[in-house]
C-alpha cells in the first residue's frame, strides 16, 4: 500500500488536530537559538545578545491556584508566595542572587502549565538597542501569528 503524502500534518492528524505550544524553559531556549541562529546567518557581525535579552515571565491573565490553605489565588499572587518562600530559605542577598537562576528554572518546569493545559508563562523579548526593537518586534509577529483556538470535530 502507497500513501501520497502532501505534508507531515497528514502523517499525525484524523479527525482533529491539535497544535502544541513551547512553554517552558526548553521552548524558550529553542526559540532563542534559532533567532541567534537566523540573526548570524543574515549577518555573522551582530551580537545577538547587544540587542535582545529573553525570559519567561509570569503570565499577567488571572488563571488560578490554590495556596498552602486551599484558598484560589491568581497565578501572579501565587508566584509572587513561592518567590517569597525562596527568599526566606536564602538569608541575603548574595545567595538570593547567586541561587535564583536555578530555581526560576526548576519552577518554570513545575509550574509550567495549569491544570487545563494553559500556559502561566509567556516569553518576554527585551529590546536593548534600537536594532533590537526592530528584531522584537518582527520576532513576534512570526510567534503569535496564529490566534489558539480549541476546535473539536
Amino acid at each position: 500500500m502507497q500513501i501520497n503524502i502532501q505534508s507531515f500534518g497528514d502523517i499525525i492528524t484524523n479527525s482533529s488536530s491539535e497544535v502544541y505550544c513551547l512553554y517552558d524553559w526548553d521552548g524558550m531556549e529553542q526559540i532563542e537559538n534559532a533567532i541567534k541562529n537566523i540573526v548570524k546567518a543574515i549577518n555573522p557581525e551582530i551580537n545577538i545578545d547587544e540587542h535582545l535579552e529573553f525570559s519567561l515571565v509570569p503570565d499577567d491573565y488571572d488563571y488560578w491556584e490554590e495556596d498552602d490553605d486551599g484558598n484560589e489565588i491568581s497565578y501572579q499572587e501565587f508566584y509572587n508566595q513561592e518567590f517569597g518562600k525562596y527568599c526566606e530559605r536564602n538569608q541575603n542577598n548574595e545567595d538570593i542572587l547567586l541561587n535564583f537562576p536555578d530555581w526560576y528554572r526548576s519552577f518554570i518546569q513545575e509550574h509550567s502549565f495549569d491544570d487545563s493545559g494553559i500556559p502561566n508563562f509567556k516569553l518576554n523579548i527585551l529590546p536593548k538597542s534600537e536594532l533590537g526593537e526592530t528584531l522584537a518586534k518582527q520576532i513576534e509577529s512570526i510567534l503569535y501569528a496564529f490566534a489558539y483556538k480549541e476546535i473539536y470535530t
